[in-house]
């Protein structure tokens, strides 16, 4: 099973100011999200919107 935690975002350094690429010349692109895995007995889970 898997629990989203945070949606994943897309992340980059390009500004001329960051120091590796100023330094280096180096663009970092990247995608930032959390969320957890775990075993699960599939015949006790269940769905659930949150709403009532």
């Amino acid at each position: 099973m898997v629990q989203m935690r945070k949606k994943p975002t897309f992340v980059f350094q390009t500004y001329m100011e960051n120091d590796d690429v100023f330094n280096k010349g180096e663009f970092k692109f990247g995608a930032e999200a959390r969320a957890t895995g775990v075993y699960g007995f599939w015949q006790l889970s269940f769905g659930s919107t949150g709403a009532g």
